[in-house]
């Protein structure tokens, strides 16, 4: 991918003109790696997940804890 171009005109002594081009390229890892990031190649996420499922066990805890901090919260309780 060109990234910039640059034209550098002279002139000489005689009359002469002389050009000269100078093109800049981009890194080409940087644009492999958003072509890699774009497809789904690498895996930006991690899955915290296992056999005996005790990552599911732990939100299921997580989540009555919660539930018994709300229940306790509510206005319901109290009789309001």
């Amino acid at each position: 991918m060109v990234e910039g171009v640059e034209v550098d005109e002279r002139t000489g002594s005689e009359g002469e003109t002389t050009r000269k081009l100078t093109v800049k390229l981009s890194s080409r890892l940087a644009a492999l790696d958003k072509l890699a990031r774009i497809q789904g190649l690498y895996k930006d996420r991690v899955d915290v997940t296992d056999g005996d499922g005790i990552a599911a066990k732990l939100g299921v805890r997580r989540a009555a804890r919660l539930a018994r901090k709300a229940a306790k919260l509510s206005p319901e309780k109290n009789g309001e």
